[in-house]
């Protein structure tokens, strides 16, 4: 179940808002440290998954930024920012297989035109 805005610790609240300005200020390794501790209070935040891995996958920490993507996804699967930080980081390593896959599973989800463009860019039109 996932929190509320209101449901918050403000100490809570302070550390996502230093994580994001982090990431913000290309201090990625602020970011991932501080994401890492939020999410043992709160595994499923949303903006503390993007955070954590948007910040694994800009310090070229490829297989955490997998491990963690999936995992926030399963809980946030509607969700264009972590899908869109998965498909960087399986583009990045050469799963495009699987970033087509997830593209294709986002394009499901989401009648968007930045997705077919995407699609297209790419020559993964049907």
């Amino acid at each position: 179940m996932n929190k509320s805005a209101k449901d918050y610790s403000e100490s809570f609240k302070a550390k996502r808002g230093s994580a994001m300005e982090a990431v913000r200020q290309k201090n990625y390794e602020v970011g991932r440290t501080l994401s890492r501790q939020l999410l043992t209070e709160d595994p499923n935040c949303k903006a503390v998954l993007i955070v954590a891995t948007e910040s694994l996958w800009r310090l070229q920490r490829f297989d955490e930024a997998v491990t963690l993507s999936k995992q926030a996804l399963a809980e946030h699967p509607r969700s264009e920012i972590l899908s869109l930080i998965f498909f960087q980081v399986l583009m990045e390593t050469g799963k495009i297989s699987e970033a087509r896959n997830e593209m294709r599973r986002l394009l499901k989800l989401r009648e968007s035109e930045t997705y077919r463009l995407i699609m297209t860019d790419y020559g993964w039109t049907d």
